[in-house]
């Protein structure tokens, strides 16, 4: 008969056995994982991805190759891969010409080391970099403090900045040259009084007509002068 030293043993080894079979091995790098944080992940610098519930290399590593989670590359320093590579920050892409982390389109040099996410139009911003912009012909009005088409462009109905348009062009009012108007008989753009469409600006624009005296003139004031002087 088997003493109850020996029958405790045995119920400890069995407990062991039974509790390691439960927890198992330690998950590695693209295995399904449970747990938040690292959770069951046991590659370094590994946690258990939220969305997949896959094991993956944390916010600040990138998977360098079959084994390891490397540290992420900062702004401007030399970077390997396409698109966001092995940089840090998520705006930025690998360069493919320079090789290092820059901004990518989409986004623009916030600060020293970060880039965000660029701004549409009437949104308001407080850096004062350039390009900060989404339109490419929008400009940072230093006043009003959001972005806008730049005094040559104007905001069409697709809620972009588009050129404006030239005299005789078929218009919409505020859609004109400087000094022209769009005529609401002929809905065309027409230049202001005093102003005549420039023949050697393209874009054709509206430009100040400058009087010349003529011939005529230039005798007329003479006689008169001499009229008034013999009058005297």
């Amino acid at each position: 008969m088997r003493n109850l030293q020996e029958d405790q043993f045995d119920y400890m080894d069995l407990s062991d056995t039974f509790l390691a079979d439960i927890e198992g091995p330690g998950v590695a790098f693209g295995a399904g994982c449970k747990g938040t944080g690292v959770g069951d992940c046991t590659d370094n610098n590994t946690i258990c991805d939220t969305g997949s519930n896959k094991c993956a290399c944390s916010a600040t590593y990138y998977r360098k190759n079959a084994t390891t989670c490397a540290t992420r590359i900062a702004f401007g320093a030399s970077c390997k891969g396409t698109g966001i590579g092995d940089c840090t920050d998520t705006s930025n892409i690998c360069g493919g010409t320079s090789k290092k982390c820059e901004c990518s389109t989409t986004s623009y040099k916030e600060n020293a080391t970060t880039c965000a996410t660029k701004m549409a139009l009437n949104v308001a911003f407080t850096a004062t970099q350039t390009g900060q912009c989404t339109d490419s012909n929008a400009e940072c009005h230093a006043t009003k403090h959001t972005c806008g088409c730049k005094s040559t462009h104007f905001v069409n109905k697709a809620g972009a900045c588009h050129q404006r348009k030239s005299p005789k062009v078929n218009c919409a009012s505020g859609e004109c040259v400087s000094h022209a108007s769009c005529d609401s008989g002929t809905n065309k753009c027409v230049c202001d009084a005093g102003y005549d469409p420039s023949p050697i600006i393209s874009p054709t624009m509206c430009n100040g007509v400058v009087k010349v005296l003529t011939l005529s003139y230039m005798y007329v004031v003479p006689i008169l002068v001499s009229l008034n002087f013999l009058l005297r």
